[in-house]
């Protein structure tokens, strides 16, 4: 298991301003458990020592920055009738992908 990321590398050393300290523990461990899930499914090499606690700070802010209703494609007012895009998780998911190249080189897995 990895290192918990602290806050303070969060805030001093990647300059995150969008997760407070009340909230840093669970998104880091759910930014945590995104990168793992990746690194089962990719090799993923890292360009420097800081790069996987960088990506779970990436991958922290994305998280919490991203809503569902960016994905909303039909809304209706009355009797609010709204529809999410079902490609939404997978949307999340290439926006993470995306990010974490500036973190590691990446291949993808065999399995």
């Amino acid at each position: 298991m990895n290192k918990a990321v602290p806050y303070e590398f969060y805030t001093n050393t990647y300059l995150g301003e969008t997760i407070g300290e009340k909230g840093w523990a669970k998104a880091s461990l759910r930014a945590e458990e995104k990168l793992s899930a990746l690194e089962r499914k990719y090799t993923l090499t890292p360009y420097g020592p800081d790069s996987r606690s960088m990506a779970v700070c990436a991958i922290a802010e994305l998280t919490s920055l991203f809503r569902r209703d960016w994905y909303v494609t039909k809304e209706r007012l009355g009797e609010m009738n709204v529809e999410y895009d079902p490609d939404s998780d997978q949307k999340l998911q290439r926006r993470i992908l995306e990010h974490l190249e500036g973190y590691f080189q990446r291949f993808r897995g065999l399995a």
